[in-house]
């Protein structure tokens, strides 16, 4: 089952995308995209992302069991400063 979030943007949208793709260097992770959508794949992980205006659905389509929805709501939260997000909500 994939988890869904939406998150705002509160930077500039090309200022999001910087710090993620910097962060998944950072872990080893894949980045691929742009102002309007991507992937991040690795560590058996995949994840997709899609912008409209300042919105950003955040869509985790594998993971590792063990990881729950909630333990990546709970990072997705704890990182919304250094990114420069919103956390609004599970879809």
């Amino acid at each position: 089952m994939a988890c869904e979030f939406r998150v705002k943007a509160i930077d500039p949208v090309s200022d999001v995308v910087r710090a993620i793709s910097c962060e998944c260097e950072r872990n080893g992770l894949q980045f691929r995209g742009d102002d309007e959508a991507g992937t991040i794949r690795g560590k058996g992980v995949h994840v997709s992302y899609s912008v409209s205006g300042d919105n950003v659905l955040i869509k985790v389509h594998k993971k590792p069991f063990f990881i729950s929805c909630g333990m990546i709501e709970n990072e997705v939260k704890s990182k919304s400063s250094e990114f420069g997000i919103r956390f609004l909500g599970r879809m």
